[in-house]
């Protein structure tokens, strides 16, 4: 993934690549004082709202404890100017943490752009609609594939070990 925009309010632009663990590890060190909170009042974002929810893939144990890492970096890397961005034809493992993979893919023959927080809510959305309690295991698993005309947003159990990038 890549994350083109501004470290401070009216900053020069700059174009960060990793995960988004990585990217905000990466902006820390640029600019020790970016404030994740004014970052994402730099600015609205239209967003397509008609998806398509499949509860699909492997589900995550524990969704809201494991993830909650992943959503936190995604949520710190604002939003208006900035935003995690992909290329053409391409999926990109966004967020890992635990066993929590987080994706953003892109269906288009030129680079995607999104808000890093609309992938929170997107996960959100699937969570809503993708929680299932295994009686047996006495445990809560959650995930899917959130569906756009030019994208998708994805979360599954993955080997966070196995795919970091960092």
């Amino acid at each position: 993934m890549s994350w083109p925009g501004p470290l401070t309010v009216g900053g020069n632009s700059v174009t960060l690549h990793g995960s988004a663990q990585s990217i905000y590890k990466q902006i820390l060190l640029l600019s020790p004082e970016y404030d994740p909170h004014r970052a994402q009042k730099l600015g609205p974002q239209k967003r397509d709202d008609g998806g398509m929810v499949t509860c699909s893939g492997d589900p995550v144990p524990e969704p809201w404890k494991w993830c909650a890492e992943g959503f936190r970096y995604l949520e710190a890397l604002g939003g208006g100017e900035s935003g995690c961005m992909v290329g053409a034809n391409t999926c990109a493992r966004v967020s890992c943490s635990t066993s929590c993979g987080i994706f953003l893919c892109n269906k288009c023959e030129g680079d995607f752009w999104l808000l890093c927080r609309n992938i929170v809510s997107d996960m959100a959305v699937i969570l809503g609609l993708c929680t299932t309690w295994d009686w047996e295991s006495q445990a809560i698993w959650g995930g899917g594939r959130l569906d756009y005309e030019g994208y998708w947003t994805e979360m599954m159990e993955v080997d966070c070990a196995v795919l970091d990038d960092e």
